[in-house]
């Protein structure tokens, strides 16, 4: 990994204290997140007579299809100066002119900003428009999800960016670029970013000429290196972040994967071996009491279940406790009830993020999610726009 000069060593160590897993790095301190308790595991539901934010009833607004698109589009969640942050996958329409970008919100207890893009248009406006441009002259495009993490010193992050293969060729592109700018085809590639603050952020800050696809995988061989879905989440330690890659495998998909890549500068990546955790998807990655967890769907089970981690790439799947989401939102008859619409699978909704502030472990949930949809006339499963949308919060105490 010449990109890191880094060679790290795993080590397991059983002993009375419990599992232990140290990294032995030539620049990274020795982590030890000791021993982990999950036998109390608790949920206080905070917003129970209205969101945190509503889906706009404004089509023009950015936020109207607030529905978390299965296996598309949702909002994701980071801390910055001591609030959580939502990165706010937008639509206006389902024209290409209005098709998927980019806008931005930030919460503290009890209050959600959204930060308006354009402060003289009407509405609830993006920040960044599909016909933006990039430091190289091209649009945007469609940005489906977009995923932050802090480093302590700016923002890096993860986007799915749509691909013209007719914009991106030899003949278009800067001939510094060729190379790495070229796509074979028109899809969603993962591509990096860095910014000074989430306020900030312009289409130059975007690595559009750096490595595309690098966090994804493509092997139509039913291996767990088949289809990357854009479901991602990221997390920094000691000069390192860390991208956990949900996968499935192709051309059956009928199994899904979690593996973990690295990268200290986002455009080049140290990608995984082997997956992590199998038959799980949608991984929320925090720190709390310095010790490390991850929250994750269980497809056997059908639910959110914690478990507790030794270091980035090691959690203790033996050690995962379910954690009741659903119980607090369905048939409750608050804001986000949904008695009406038919189960499919499980009642739990889809998170948001999870994220640590003050001390406190904050759960983003989406109303109209898994068990709280309606399937529409076409038999596909899916949020209906006339539901229930808007983003709730939970309070998880361990």
């Amino acid at each position: 990994m010449k990109q890191f000069n880094l060679i790290v060593i795993l080590f397991t160590l059983i002993s009375c204290q419990g599992e232990v897993s140290v990294e032995i790095a030539s620049d990274r301190s020795i982590k030890n997140y000791g021993e982990l308790n999950l036998e109390e595991v608790t949920i206080d539901k905070l917003s129970v007579s209205n969101a945190e934010f509503e889906g706009s009833t404004d089509s023009n607004d950015c936020g109207y299809y607030l529905i978390g698109i299965k296996g598309s589009q949702r909002p994701s969640t980071f801390v910055y100066n001591n609030k959580v942050y939502f990165s706010m996958p937008c639509k206006t329409s389902d024209s290409s002119a209005g098709g998927w970008h980019w806008g931005m919100m930030n919460w503290t207890p009890g209050n959600m900003n959204f930060i308006d893009g354009d402060g003289v248009k009407v509405g609830i406006n993006e920040m960044l428009t599909r016909s933006s441009l990039d430091d190289n002259g091209f649009i945007l495009n469609s940005n489906r999800n977009t995923y932050f993490v802090d480093t302590g010193s700016g923002l890096k992050g993860l986007s799915f960016k749509y691909f013209r293969a007719s914009d991106y060729s030899m003949a278009n592109v800067p001939a510094l670029f060729q190379a790495k700018a070229v796509v074979p085809s028109n899809n969603y590639y993962s591509i990096g970013f860095s910014t000074s603050t989430p306020e900030a952020m312009t289409p130059s800050d975007f690595f559009v000429d750096e490595g595309k696809g690098a966090t994804m995988f493509s092997l139509e061989d039913n291996s767990w290196k088949g289809e990357t879905l854009k479901e991602s989440e990221l997390h920094y330690e000691d000069g390192l972040i860390y991208t956990y890659i949900t996968t499935r495998n192709s051309p059956s998909d009928d199994k899904y994967y979690i593996s973990v890549a690295s990268s200290s500068d986002m455009i080049n990546f140290n990608m995984p071996s082997n997956f992590i955790l199998e038959d799980y998807r949608y991984p929320q990655v925090f720190t709390y009491k310095e010790k490390l967890f991850l929250i994750v769907f269980d497809l056997i089970k059908l639910k959110w279940v914690i478990m507790p981690g030794t270091s980035p790439t090691n959690f203790d799947e033996s050690k995962a406790v379910e954690i009741e989401i659903g119980s607090k939102i369905y048939g409750s008859g608050d804001w986000d009830d949904t008695p009406s619409f038919t189960s499919l699978g499980a009642d739990e909704p889809e998170l948001a993020g999870v994220e640590v502030l003050d001390g406190k472990i904050y759960i983003f949930y989406m109303a109209g999610q898994f068990g709280h949809v309606r399937a529409p006339m076409n038999g596909v499963s899916g949020a209906p726009y006339d539901s229930a949308r808007g983003i709730g919060v939970m309070e998880l105490k361990l």
